[in-house]
């Protein structure tokens, strides 16, 4: 029996708390967007460049037109944040809150998709719930402002099964929706490939079993859609396997990449009780050390939320199980899936981190709000109400570490003053600058947007595994430890430059970087 909450007698209070909610979330994941935080990540820098070099001159960083998989360190890089940059580039000029763009408007749509997919499953007020968490997270506030390619997985893999509740509850059409999102989901991270089909597999199984779905043209486009979409990837594996050479058309190619991550995923993981250490550890934590993702303080969800994640969790098992002893349907079950599936994922990883789990995090989140919703049921309103305000409290105290000392903290990856630096040293000298920093070719790529003639007749590659360039036009790319000082130009980071000071050179500080160079190396000095 549902607790009655006065809260929710109007559709007028309904309405306005869901604009609030929605409201919130986008402004925390919207407003300065561009400059907080400051300066670019080299991921996101080279996703930016290989946009801006496809829409300037038709093909990108390594010669090819509109690949399937882009190739960047050496091995690839998904390929749908890249061409979703490309209108934003086009609409807003190449700026580093065009870039960010695609990344929060999908996450600012996971919202109210998160609403409607947890309102048709379970109840309104849980919905309600899952919404305000998702709003509020800590993790999807700080992978919506910065344009990792990884972190669109999420959206995707939610539009994709509320779609499928929705063929399974409303009309077999959305089927085809359903199979556009999956498909797509396949171009935002390499890890889905084994989530997706998995996920699939048994979500059409437990369908077809409980008899809720059948065999059907709108089904069967279902699975030739998916099938369609992801055969370009297939081919990119076949590839790479070098079972046929490369691809490469006017239109689109399938590239040959300088190596293959195929290393990265071991079935034997499965075994092995050191991976569901290493997973269990992060989720309990709440953190990996990578302030990207979480600071530490706030962790993935808040702390405390993990108690709740599981009480849902044996409310959705415990209704699940109930429900299949009786062959009944029931919508829980696809949450429980699509968890599964990217437990099995995350654990045949040979390396984990919060953007390689990705695929976890909003199933989980969904369980915390069953597992208020719970609480709730159990006539516990006081504690109910409560947990909510837990939550508001420790959003507004993340929210205003974020926008503050968090964005210092931050700075260490971000390197702001980069841009700065870049165009100072080119006002130095027209001969060589040294680039003693993270991210080094990705960086200067961004910052000077590089012709593709200039970086191909310029580019010198050094031999390391994976190849990198060593040079490009008057930038030479060294580790930032580094200390060999001469005549030449140096960009470095703030906290490396002790050498310099030593060796007496005049030093211009950007941010966290640094232009430094000998007096006399330098004309007009």
């Amino acid at each position: 029996m549902e607790t009655k909450l006065s809260w929710f007698q109007t559709k007028q209070f309904r309405l306005l708390l869901f604009v609030l909610i929605l409201a919130v979330g986008m402004l925390v994941r919207l407003v300065g967007l561009g400059a907080m935080p400051e300066g670019v990540e080299q991921d996101e820098a080279m996703a930016a460049y290989q946009a801006y070099t496809t829409l300037t001159e038709g093909i990108d960083l390594h010669g090819y037109h509109n690949p399937v998989y882009f190739e960047a360190w050496g091995n690839g890089m998904n390929a749908l944040e890249i061409y979703l940059m490309i209108p934003m580039i086009q609409l807003f000029g190449f700026t580093d809150f065009a870039i960010r763009l695609p990344q929060a408007i999908i996450a600012c749509f996971s919202i109210p998709v998160f609403y409607l997919l947890l309102k048709r499953i379970f109840d309104q007020k849980t919905a309600f719930l899952g919404m305000f968490l998702l709003a509020i997270n800590p993790w999807h506030i700080m992978m919506s402002r910065w344009a990792l390619e990884s972190n669109l997985a999420p959206a995707f893999l939610l539009f994709g099964l509320y779609f499928f509740v929705l063929a399974l509850e409303k009309h077999p059409a959305y089927y085809l929706l359903s199979a556009f999102f999956y498909g797509l989901s396949l171009y935002t991270y390499a890890i889905l490939w084994v989530v997706v089909p998995l996920a699939l597999l048994l979500q059409i199984l437990y369908a077809l079993i409980t008899k809720r779905a059948r065999i059907t043209w709108y089904t069967s486009g279902f699975v030739v859609i998916c099938g369609l979409m992801a055969l370009p990837l297939m081919l990119l594996v076949v590839v790479n396997m070098h079972y046929i050479p490369e691809i490469k058309t006017a239109l689109f190619s399938i590239p040959e990449l300088g190596s293959w991550r195929s290393r990265d995923l071991y079935l034997g993981n499965l075994t092995n009780l050191q991976s569901f250490v290493r997973l269990f550890t992060m989720l309990t934590t709440q953190s990996e050390g990578n302030i990207r993702a979480s600071f530490s303080q706030f962790g993935f969800y808040y702390l405390f939320s993990l108690p709740l994640m599981l009480l849902g969790l044996v409310r959705v098992v415990r209704d699940c199980l109930s429900l299949w002893k009786r062959r009944v349907h029931a919508l829980e079950t696809y949450v429980l899936i699509q968890l599964f599936a990217a437990l099995v994922a995350a654990l045949l990883l040979n390396g984990i981190n919060a953007n390689r789990i990705n695929a976890l995090h909003i199933p989980l989140i969904l369980l915390c709000a069953v597992g208020v919703r719970e609480i709730c049921n159990l006539n516990w309103k006081l504690a109910g109400q409560t947990l909510v305000a837990l939550y508001c409290v420790c959003f507004l105290a993340f929210t205003g570490f974020y926008f503050g000392e968090g964005q210092s903290q931050l700075s260490g990856y971000y390197r702001p003053g980069t841009k700065e630096a870049i165009a100072y040293a080119q006002e130095l000298t027209d001969d060589t600058i040294v680039c003693r920093m993270h991210g080094r070719y990705s960086i200067v790529l961004y910052y000077t947007k590089m012709p593709l003639d200039r970086y191909f007749s310029t580019l010198k590659i050094q031999e390391d595994n994976p190849p990198e360039p060593a040079s490009i036009d008057q930038f030479v790319f060294e580790d930032n430890e580094a200390t060999t000082i001469g005549s030449d130009v140096y960009i470095v980071e703030d906290d490396h430059l002790a050498p310099y000071v030593a060796a007496g050179c005049t030093i211009q500080l950007f941010g966290r970087m640094a232009v430094a160079y000998l007096p006399d190396s330098v004309s007009g000095e």
